[in-house]
């Protein structure tokens, strides 16, 4: 259990650094395309292409973030009779979730997977005056995606782990959807840290 724990802190710690590269490309991809519209306003094509590398930013990015949403439960989900259910029901609903987004995210990535695989089978670059290679901006979303799976798949094991043990506490920790007392305690002590 405790290489678990271990496991989903290196995955935090990764998720963490992935949100702040996934930041600063998009910081850059802002001033790009805003350099470009500056020029074009002046009658220069200096800078061509920022929508392109802006559309391949978007995608990476987002899907690079998706952990660090999972890891610290951001994601949006429909708790209505979540909240009306005891602990033990909520950490099975946990587990159910987690399951079905994997088995979601697991087949967007085997589909991903076949995209990038196509691309560089046939060599296959952009149509636009950059001509990139389709394979450079799709090995890294298909490795956001990759590093997702990973993240499901560990969350779930250390779920599991929990349910078996009747671990609740954990499972809500890991898994669980934020509470509303839970957020305000969160937020409580994030503006006492700052002051």
């Amino acid at each position: 259990m405790k290489f678990i724990d271990w496991l989903i802190d290196r995955t935090h710690a990764i998720s963490r650094l992935s949100l702040w590269a996934a930041g600063a490309f998009m910081i850059f991809t802002v001033f790009m395309i805003s350099a470009e519209i500056v020029l074009r306003k002046m009658g220069s094509g200096a800078v061509s292409g920022a929508s392109e590398v802006g559309g391949y930013m978007l995608a990476t990015c987002s899907v690079w973030a998706f952990s660090y949403t999972l890891l610290h439960r951001a994601n949006i989900r429909f708790d209505v009779l979540y909240v009306r259910c005891g602990p033990g029901t909520r950490a099975w609903l946990d587990l159910v979730s987690l399951l079905v987004l994997g088995i979601f995210i697991f087949t967007v990535t085997y589909h991903a997977y076949a995209v990038l695989a196509t691309s560089i089978s046939f060599g296959t670059r952009s149509n636009t005056s950059l001509s990139i290679r389709q394979w450079i901006p799709q090995s890294v979303w298909f490795s956001g995606l990759a590093f997702l799976c990973w993240t499901i798949f560990i969350l779930a094991v250390r779920v599991l782990v929990a349910l078996v043990h009747k671990d609740f506490a954990t499972v809500a920790r890991l898994a669980g959807t934020q509470m509303a007392d839970e957020e305000v305690k969160r937020e409580t002590a994030a503006i006492q840290d700052k002051g």
